[in-house]
Order: structure tokens, then C-alpha cells, then sequence
């Protein structure tokens, strides 16, 4: 006598479907593993449509944005695209002066912008803008 049974036995792999198990499998280990980010230099930085020397500063903040000074402006980067911050004259929340010779990351998560003309700035994340500290 003969017994047919249309399911599986059970803990036995069906050996068709191994190799689809395997590569999903691999996709999804790949997507969990974190990958290393090694995508600028600390002294130099180009991306496509401009050429600039980052030597006047470059910071990767707590919340994981890349900051990146020169002579004429600080400009933040969010993994996408860039927004630069300028010195304007008749906006008191604006940068102090456009040519930043420093940036830092303070304790509780600020960013501290020091310009050459201008004194110190901190970064105000909520409204986008900055507070001046003249020197």
C-alpha cells in the first residue's frame, strides 16, 4: 500500500528552493550589516558640479550631518543635497561674516561656527539660523 501526501514532511527543505532562500537571505544580511562611509577627506572635498578645498573646516555632527567651511560660507550636507549658510547684512540671525575658520561640536549637540571678521555663532537647529557672539 502506498501513502501520498501533497505537503512536506516536516524539517525537510524542499532542495528547489535553496537557492532563492540563500539570496534572500544574503540581500537582507547585507541591508542589516552597517556600512562604512569613507567619502571625504579631511583636509579636501569635491563633489560633482563644484571643486572647493574644505581646509577651513569640516565637522560630522551628532545627527549625523556633514558641515563643511570655507572662505565663503558654511554649507551643510544631509546625504542628498547641500544648503549653505551666508553672511547677510541686514539679517542679524545669519552668519557674523561668510569666511568661517572653525567649526566644533558642543556638548549638547550645538554647532559652534568661528569666523574670521565676525566672532562666534552657534547654530540654532529648531529655527535654521544662527546666534552671533560678537569677540
Amino acid at each position: 500500500m502506498r501513502v501520498h501526501c501533497d505537503r512536506m514532511t516536516p524539517g525537510i527543505v524542499d532542495m528547489k528552493k535553496i537557492p532563492a532562500i540563500t539570496i534572500m537571505l544574503i540581500a537582507n544580511l547585507t541591508l542589516a550589516i552597517p556600512q562604512e562611509y569613507d567619502f571625504y577627506d579631511e583636509q579636501q572635498f569635491i563633489w560633482e558640479d563644484y571643486d572647493y578645498e574644505w581646509d577651513y573646516g569640516l565637522l560630522h555632527d551628532s545627527t549625523g550631518f556633514m558641515w563643511f567651511a570655507e572662505r565663503a560660507g558654511l554649507h551643510r550636507y544631509d546625504g542628498y543635497s547641500f544648503k549653505s549658510y551666508y553672511h547677510h547684512g541686514t539679517d542679524s540671525t545669519s552668519l557674523s561674516d561668510n569666511q568661517i575658520i572653525t567649526l566644533r561640536d558642543g556638548k549638547h549637540g550645538d554647532i559652534w561656527i568661528g569666523t574670521m571678521g565676525g566672532g562666534l555663532n552657534r547654530y540654532n537647529r529648531e529655527k535654521d539660523n544662527f546666534t552671533r557672539y560678537p569677540l
